[in-house]
């Protein structure tokens, strides 16, 4: 087998560090590269979807780049989201990579280019990046920007070309606006080409990306910038790209077609190197694609012929010249002549939109905006957009107003032509039909119809037959009438084209159905079909019987219906007639809609009087192109009621209790969710009534979910589930199962819902009940986790049910007990209401705010941030005091609910946390239950205080006895109530210890605080602020506070103005705020010397602290001497003793000893012994495992 070789060359004369590898496969050649031209070391891959999901391509390449590979990024949104790309530019700046690779499309390679772009100049924001040379905003392009500098390697697997050009087409987020960044960002270093990788990429995508490349062939071409030699190259990319893609449309593997098309694409790209950009057809693209979530493919596809067909009706003879150019060059081309001759087009008549059209629909792509599913309510939105686009520009025929690009939008939304009839008919009729038309005397009928001539003739024998009634009223078009004469009938054989109705006719004949009797078997079934915009809509016309009475209407007769009930009959009893009535609503000509009976016959609403009876009404809507989109069955049956209200009980999503009659809708959740427990319902029924109606229902629900609830059991029993599919796991009232901060939580299933926005994609919000305290009740609160397809699941792959957030108990393995110790830990949880002080050690969470300057709109209604630390101290448990101070955090309790054995609150649902202060943080936490234990109290600790008895005595008494107000929030009453206790003196004399053994004492929380703490932002209102909130608190949980350090509050105030008006400010705030406190507060000063006197009235008791002298110093190292524990029995280092076991070839190191017991005479252990052997290295011999971690 021969050896590839490299083609290795530059796409454009221009080119001077943009090259192309082309010959190898694609991971030899990306390697090669790697390793010697760029010398890269830290590659970041990003890698298509599709490919990653269909494909082993991106593995075989992840596994070529070896350790190489930094990170792989699987997929980014369609349209380049610009927050996508700062995402990634963070990764690569923290991964400090030095190449990036993209294996894909389009899409990725522009945000390869836009990502170097971003990491040259350094971008930390959106903001950042919109600075950058862009065509969004023409004053940004003066502003001055670094060259890309990573360099990028591009394998692209579509013909979009983005890998060519020093642009980079992005969407910004906020506003769904396409811009492009421009140089200095520069094109991709390297370009590999792989005829056999291409055949990997799904045909659809291939063929509309291949459109673009023919877009700008086309128009370069058209454009009047052109000159000679970039036209020279279009040409050539037209002769490669079109028969490549026909190609490919017929034998999608043929890789010869792939590696032309791949090749064409270099041509077409060649006029941008020469600044000829295209024209309006890729300026209303770039706008249509993020707007409508259009591919950029689509977009040439539906854009092209209409611009083409716009710039010929508007442009002068330059342009038809131009276009007829072009015409030339598809003519010559074999395959497209084959295609254009085969849909009747002819090279004298046929414009350049009608080719274009017509390869359009030969690679069968979507050619409108219809088709496309683009709101026709977006247009003028997209008309303004599409104006500041610089192909728009561009375009030879200028465009400057937005009824211009209105006028190319209207070109293909219904009809290939405008003033085309936009309603084609074909009915599979009998011949009586027509004679029964005639009779009638119909004027000016003129229709289409495919006629047999005998009811069991193949589609072979089918002719057309356009019959014209000229006895009375207007005459027909002429283009309408009969060759053959007046009244004649015309047969043509074969399905040649189909002359076009007037909406007159189409109601004629719609009319003639309700009037005509129709003397036709059951068999011979009427069909009538409604053609718009080459799309299939239809009807089924109503199927009678001979010996219908003719007197009566077409839609008051219906196939097996009973006969009409007489005036004296009874009626039957609403839902007791055990069948299923079903309507359809489906799209008239006109866009209306229109309802129909199963049988077909139409009715201008629902009589809801005549569907009572029915167990079932169901009712399937239709889209304009007749596609079901959803389905509707009310339930009338008494005996399916009851049969829900004793199986289902409620359901959340159904607005019922199933006492009178109720709808659902596709997918019928309720249905699938109880199908078991329906089921075994039925099963167990001996009511054959009952069991007749529950039949009806489960017929019903196996041809409306049956089908779909197989394949989705079966993926759930290998534990998997879809995105679309996840609602099926979350049935209401089952329990859930998540974790908070690693601890176990069920939660009880309320509903789900699917949500999506740009920035974030899809996601499911999961609603749940569970059991909490707000600080007043206990009962049910719900929590909300959110889902999100981006991170769960790749597109619609299937994901492991227990790696989600939350997923059914029913899935959790190896869990028995849990509801058992969750029951214990929810006792514990339900304990721990109002306000209480406790001894916590474990990891807990602490509730980061802003800082006090930090303000944005945006996120003023979003929850603080929970960070995890580590607490080993005492905190306060207090929930309705967070709640006030967060009410972000607030919980709404719902209602009281019971465990099946008991009655109150449900304990397996509370959660694994409180929230409560932490005093040593200052902050407000949440912290585990299972971590929280009682406070061990040091009652003897005042006991063992240091200072003179009678001051220890009075300061007991004061303590003691103060009374802390009742109504703790309640700021006028506590005026003058508080006690405020001074210790000044020498450091280290005791005075903060007098304070914490105070609060031992009495059992009280010690909230203690600095002047540092209060005014860390350095600003008066700040201060008042912090110390508002401190004393309240204490008020609040009847604490001590102790004020360290406040010598600011105490010393004389002053007015000189270095420092003396701000300091002045808070001694008047805390002045005015410790006349209000009610509680304790302890002020330790080391250094004031003249007391302010203001302060000194609101201080009841002042203790100073003097050095100590000899005795007392005694009595406090006697005291912590004897705190000390008893020493234990420890080893004791004595020093080195020789090994016994030396050899002759071996020397021993002196060896460490260590004493066991009391006596150093006592028998001795080895520690470690170490030795070196002549050949070296060290080795352990004799090592003591029961003391080695000594």
């Amino acid at each position: 087998m021969m050896t590839p070789i490299e083609k290795y060359y530059r796409p454009f004369p221009d080119s001077r560090t943009q090259y192309v590898s082309d010959g190898l496969p694609f991971t030899e050649s990306c390697l090669k590269h790697v390793n010697n031209t760029f010398k890269a070391s830290r590659v970041y891959l990003i890698a298509s979807a599709s490919l990653t999901k269909n494909t082993n391509h991106t593995s075989n390449l992840q596994a070529t780049l070896g350790d190489k590979l930094a990170k792989t990024r699987v997929g980014m949104t369609p349209h380049t989201l610009l927050s996508e790309i700062l995402e990634v530019v963070h990764e690569c700046r923290e991964l400090d990579a030095d190449c990036i690779i993209t294996l894909g499309g389009g899409s990725l390679s522009d945000a390869a280019k836009a990502i170097s772009f971003g990491l040259a100049n350094n971008v930390q924001t959106v903001e950042d990046f919109l600075q950058l040379p862009h065509t969004g905003n023409a004053e940004t392009k003066a502003l001055p920007a670094l060259p890309s500098k990573i360099p990028v390697v591009c394998i692209p697997t579509s013909l979009s070309g983005g890998e060519y050009t020093a642009y980079a087409g992005v969407t910004i987020d906020s506003n769904h606006e396409k811009t492009q960044f421009t140089p200095p960002l520069a094109a991709p270093s390297l370009v590999i080409l792989d005829g056999d990788l291409a055949t990997a990429t799904p045909l659809s995508i291939w063929l509309q990306s291949g459109m673009r490349a023919i877009d700008h062939c086309v128009e370069t071409l058209c454009s009047l910038k052109s000159t000679p030699e970039v036209d020279s190259f279009a040409v050539s990319g037209l002769r490669a790209l079109v028969p490549g893609l026909l190609q490919s449309r017929h034998n999608p593997q043929l890789v010869e077609a792939r590696h032309n098309c791949q090749l064409g694409v270099i041509h077409a790209l060649f006029p941008i190197h020469f600044n000829v950009f295209p024209g309006a057809s890729h300026g209303i693209g770039h706008m249509l694609g993020p707007l409508g979530k259009v591919g950029h493919g689509e977009t040439s596809c539906i854009l092209l012929p209409a611009v083409c067909k716009y710039n010929a009706k508007h442009g002068g003879e330059e342009i038809e010249k131009r276009q007829k150019r072009v015409r030339d060059v598809l003519w010559e081309l074999p395959a497209a002549k084959e295609n254009f001759e085969k849909r009747g087009l002819a090279r004298e008549t046929a414009d350049l939109g009608d080719l274009i059209r017509a390869i359009v629909q030969e690679l069968d792509l979507k050619s409108t905006l219809k088709e496309a599913h683009f709101d026709r309510n977006l247009y003028e939105e997209l008309a303004v957009l599409s104006l500041t686009d610089i192909c728009t520009e561009a375009n030879p025929v200028p465009l400057q107003h937005k009824e211009q690009i209105l006028e190319i939008l209207e070109l293909f939304f219904y009809s290939r032509y405008k003033k085309r009839i936009d309603a084609k008919i074909k009915t599979f009729l009998n011949a009586d039909f027509l004679k029964a038309l005639k009779s009638k005397n119909i004027a000016s009928l003129h229709f289409f119809a495919i006629c047999s001539a005998e009811a069991k003739s193949s589609l072979e024998s089918f002719v057309f037959v356009r019959y014209e009634d000229n006895s009375t009223g207007p005459k027909p078009p002429s283009r309408m009438r009969s060759s053959a004469g007046n009244g004649s009938v015309t047969r043509t054989k074969g399905l040649g084209r189909a002359p076009l109705l007037s909406a007159l006719a189409l109601e004629i004949i719609l009319m003639a159905k309700k009037m005509i009797k129709l003397n036709l078997s059951p068999t011979n079934h009427s069909r009538m079909y409604f053609m718009l915009d080459d799309g299939l809509e239809f009807g089924e016309a109503p199927s009678l019987g001979a010996g219908t009475n003719p007197t009566q209407s077409s839609d008051q007769t219906r196939v097996n219906d009973p006969p009409l009930p007489s005036s004296n009959a009874k009626p039957v009893a609403c839902g007791e007639k055990c069948e299923i009535k079903v309507w359809q609503e489906r799209y008239t000509k006109d866009g209306e809609q229109e309802i129909v009976a199963k049988d077909g016959l139409e009715v201008e609403e629902i009589n809801t009087n005549e569907d009572k009876p029915y167990a079932l009404v169901a009712r399937k809507v239709f889209t304009e192109k007749n596609v079901l989109e959803k389905t509707s069955v009310q339930i009338n049956s008494p005996h399916l009621l009851k049969a829900f209200r004793e199986v289902v009980g409620s359901y959340p999503t159904v607005p019922s209790g199933f006492e009178e009659p109720f709808e659902l809708e596709s997918p019928f959740r309720i249905l699938y969710h109880y199908w078991e427990d329906l089921d075994e319902y039925r099963q167990a029924m001996q009511d054959d009534l009952m069991r007749m109606h529950l039949n009806l229902l489960f017929d019903f629900m196996k041809s409306e979910i049956g089908a779909e609830k197989s394949k989705i059991d079966n993926m759930i029993k290998r534990n998997q589930i879809t995105f679309s599919q996840l609602w099926t796991i979350y049935r209401p009232r089952d329990l859930q199962f998540t974790s908070d901060n690693g601890q176990p939580w069920l939660l009880r299933m309320v509903k789900t819902a699917y949500e999506e926005n740009s920035k974030l994609g899809k996601w499911m919000e999961v609603h749940c009940q569970y059991t909490d305290y707000d600080g007043t009740d206990i009962g049910q609160a719900c929590h909300v986790e959110k889902i999100f397809q981006r991170r769960n699941f790749a597109a619609e792959n299937p994901a492991i049910i227990t790696d989600l957030k939350v997923f059914p108990r029913r899935f959790l393995k190896n869990s028995v007990g849990l509801e058992e110790t969750l029951k214990e830990r929810g006792d514990r949880f339900l304990a721990l209401t109002g306000v209480q002080i406790k001894k916590y050690d474990g990891l807990a969470r602490y509730l980061k705010d802003p800082p006090m300057d930090f303000y944005d709109p945006e996120m003023s209604e979003y929850p603080g941030v929970w960070l995890p630390y580590t607490e080993a101290g005492r905190v306060v448990i207090d929930r309705k005091t967070f709640q006030e101070e967060n009410h972000l955090e607030q919980v709404a309790i719902q209602y009281h609910s019971s465990d099946d054995d008991s009655s109150g609150p449900e304990r397996i649902l509370c959660p694994p946390s409180v929230y409560g202060f932490s005093l040593t943080r200052k902050e407000w936490c949440q912290f585990s239950v299972n971590d929280i234990e009682e406070v061990p109290w040091k009652e003897n600790l005042y006991d063992s205080l240091v200072i003179g008895e009678s001051q220890k005595l009075l300061l007991k008494a004061l303590v003691t006895s103060h009374a802390f107000p009742v109504n703790a929030r309640d700021q006028m009453q506590q005026k003058g109530r508080g006690l405020v206790i001074l210790l000044h003196g020498t450091p280290g004399s005791g005075k903060t210890l007098t304070a914490e053994s105070a609060a031992e004492m009495t059992g009280k929380a010690l909230l203690s605080t600095t002047m540092g703490e209060l005014n860390k932002e350095n600003r008066p209102w700040y201060f008042e602020y912090r110390l508002k909130q401190v004393l309240e608190y204490a008020t609040i949980w009847k604490a001590i506070v102790v004020l360290d350090e406040a010598d600011v509050f105490l010393e004389a105030r002053t007015d000189t103005p270095s420092g003396g008006v701000e300091r002045n400010a808070l001694v008047a705030v805390f002045l005015r705020h410790l006349e209000y406190f009610s509680g304790i507060v302890f002020l330790t000063s080391n250094r004031v010397t003249v007391f302010d006197a203001a302060m000194k009235s609101r201080i009841h008791l002042a203790i100073e602290y003097s050095p100590p002298e000899i005795q007392m110093r005694k009595m406090i190292w006697t005291q912590c001497l004897a705190a000390i524990p008893p020493f234990p029995t420890r080893p004791r280092y004595l020093g080195y003793g020789r090994s016994a076991n030396e050899g002759p070839h071996q020397w021993q190191r002196d060896l460490q000893c260590i004493e066991y017991g009391q006596d150093a005479r006592e028998g001795f252990r080895f520690l470690h012994c170490e030795e070196e052997t002549r050949a070296g290295g060290w080795g352990a011999t004799g090592i003591d495992a029961d003391y080695a971690a000594e």
